[in-house]
């Protein structure tokens, strides 16, 4: 969510860009560095505050913004909870994953009780825009900016980019589920079988599972014993056509799949870029405004006969939800020839020189 705008900013002198690694928290002890350890494996350069035990001062860095990877206050150490960070800097929000869905969801995801700390809130559209500005009106306090600019996760995703390379496989489904065992919304636990029939029936079908990083947690002995969950995924082993995806970039998987099934995610609207087929594995409509349109250029299945059905259609090369999922695509997620962080960029800029002067920020 950030590498667009970090490139962006690197290459622009008017700015110094610098990461930094907090500390794993675990009910409100500090535990770890595992983001530092994510960071180092992908190269990318970045400081380490958490070090021999000591938790470093943020503010030594003087920086005049800070953009979180995340607004909820429990995964940060108590020194830098949102209401203290404030006086760090002007806080910047990026959605980590754009919203579809409405109830707990939408309010966990546009949470101002955590936002009201924040200056400047970006949003994707203008669904988006709305439903932010509704929620920050509850707070009279609050004067955090909603400022429209498009996805910054929408920035890297061209049709272009992602067809599929050369296969000997005639379909590639990947397969995200939910990671948290509702079962008004997971569908974990009704179809993983049933894509282990499919590829034992179809060699010429390849099965990607990608499991979200925190599902092992929430499944393994709690709703699957230990040994049943090890055995699922131990199978995978078996079939040269199925195989687990947890590379941290899912980019590389959008690339391979000509099909993605999913029920809650919020990579729906990602893949949709593609214009590859996406089928939303539905066990109750749970859409807002703009997940409801975005919908459209989706199949919509209830159970698995009917996901069967248009896997089936679709490996005959029948995609009758193409055109409206371009439609989608043109309506909702375009608004210019300039990226979502040259976008996000300017903004910036602006909010700098309202403040400091008309001047540049450094």
């Amino acid at each position: 969510m950030f590498e667009s705008l970090y490139d962006e900013l690197k290459n622009d002198e008017r700015f110094e860009v610098t990461i930094v690694a907090m500390p794993d928290v675990n009910k409100g002890k500090l535990v770890g560095n595992s983001a530092s350890e994510m960071l180092t494996k992908a190269g990318v350069p970045h400081e380490v505050l958490y070090q021999n035990g000591r938790l470093g001062n943020l503010s030594s860095y003087g920086f005049h913004y800070v953009f979180p990877s995340r607004h909820y206050t429990y995964i940060r150490p108590k020194k830098y909870v949102n209401w203290r960070m404030r006086g760090v800097a002007r806080m910047c929000h990026i959605s980590y994953g754009v919203c579809i869905f409405s109830g707990g969801i939408l309010e966990i995801v546009m949470n101002f009780e955590e936002l009201q700390h924040y200056s400047i809130v970006f949003s994707e559209t203008a669904i988006h825009s709305s439903l932010f500005e509704a929620r920050r009106d509850k707070y009279p306090d609050c004067h955090a900016k909603i400022e429209l600019v498009g996805s910054s996760k929408f920035d890297a995703i061209h049709p272009e980019d992602f067809a599929c390379p050369p296969s000997n496989y005639k379909q590639v489904i990947l397969y995200a589920p939910r990671w948290t065992p509702d079962g008004n919304a997971c569908t974990f636990l009704d179809y993983y079988e049933c894509f282990f029939d499919l590829v034992e029936q179809h060699p010429d079908v390849k099965y990607i599972l990608r499991p979200h990083p925190l599902m092992r947690n929430r499944f393994r002995g709690r709703v699957i014993p230990e040994e049943e969950w090890d055995a699922i995924f131990d199978r995978f082993n078996d079939y040269d056509n199925a195989e687990v995806d947890e590379n941290p970039d899912y980019r590389a998987a959008f690339k391979q799949a000509t099909v993605f099934v999913s029920d809650i995610s919020s990579l729906i609207p990602e893949f949709l870029l593609t214009e590859k087929p996406i089928i939303y594995a539905q066990k109750r409509w749970q859409f807002n405004e703009f997940g409801k349109a975005i919908s459209e250029g989706c199949y919509h299945c209830h159970n698995w006969d009917e996901i069967s059905n248009v896997l089936d259609s679709l490996r005959e090369g029948n995609h009758p939800k193409r055109e409206a999922q371009r439609r989608v695509i043109d309506e909702y997620s375009y608004l210019g020839e300039e990226s979502a962080a040259s976008r996000m960029k300017q903004v910036i800029i602006r909010d700098y020189r309202e403040l400091a002067g008309d001047g540049d920020p450094a």
